[in-house]
């Protein structure tokens, strides 16, 4: 049987949304680029919100919303989160932000909040990538 890890339906990187090839097919993608979206993909999900794995995600209603950034929390989190997705060997959140309305701040309790980062992932093959959150 082929090695499949990472195998996914490629996402526009900028919509996040399924890409379509000239023939209509839904493009897909795979390797260390398929492993990289499956890490985005995992430290955007919210647990709860996966219906067939509930225990999957990051607890943001717990950790973070409506409370002060805990870095070490979210690092924790993220990169566990990272390191649960199929073809991760080992991650590393190298830079977190929370920024509002543009401008990042912090100790402040905000209603409209994003959260960006960076985290590098080594995949089981022993390929650094990096991947934008």
């Amino acid at each position: 049987m082929a090695d499949i890890k990472g195998h996914t339906l490629q996402l526009d990187p900028d919509e996040w949304d399924l890409i379509l090839d000239d023939g209509g097919q839904i493009v897909d993608t795979s390797g260390a680029y398929g492993i990289a979206q499956n890490v985005a993909n995992a430290v955007r999900l919210f647990t709860d919100d996966a219906y067939y794995f509930r225990d999957r995600g990051i607890p943001h209603f717990t950790l973070d919303l409506g409370r002060k950034l805990n870095k070490r929390m979210i690092c924790a989190e993220y990169e566990s989160a990272a390191v649960g997705v199929d073809g991760v060997l080992s991650a590393n959140l190298l830079d977190v932000t929370l920024a509002h309305g543009g401008v990042a701040v912090t100790g402040e309790q905000l209603t409209d909040r994003t959260l960006t980062g960076d985290l590098e992932i080594v995949t089981e093959d022993g390929e650094a990538v990096n991947v934008a959150f």
